[in-house]
């Protein structure tokens, strides 16, 4: 099992705010990077290619309010894997957030998709960031 993290990111906005923003996926585009086409979605769930490389599907499976997210793969995808959203309350204006990613693959694959997976979540993580600075 691949376990990694983003960087640990203090978000301008509210716990509560950020977890209803990521409860549903038609908000997700907006942070994505540029390579990312195709994109579909719904409140629960979304598809998208990352040019060059894949489709991936995911489908929200748990919330905890308004703390954590959990994001499966689903069938399409090419691997199994989670990322999961920790959002933990800073002050009543800003929160942390934390991505983590948690997938099944061996260890050819995980040499080759490490570091672009390991960029993919910091750079979600940045792109919160940035949605809510002011």
């Amino acid at each position: 099992m691949t376990i990694l993290q983003s960087h640990k990111e203090v978000i301008d906005a509210s716990q509560k705010e950020v977890f209803l923003f990521l409860s549903d996926f038609n908000n997700f585009k907006a942070l994505l990077p540029p390579q990312v086409e195709g994109w579909e979605s719904s409140d629960e769930s979304c598809r998208f290619t990352v040019k060059g490389l894949a489709t991936i599907s995911l489908k929200i499976d748990k919330k905890t309010p308004y703390s954590k997210i959990v994001v499966i793969s689903e069938n399409r995808s090419p691997i199994d894997f989670s990322l999961t959203y920790m959002i933990q309350e800073k002050s009543e204006e800003n929160c942390f957030f934390l991505i983590e990613f948690s997938g099944e693959m061996n260890s050819f694959m995980e040499m080759m998709v490490r570091k672009p997976l390991q960029n993919f979540i910091n750079e979600l993580a940045f792109k919160l960031k940035e949605y809510y600075q002011k």
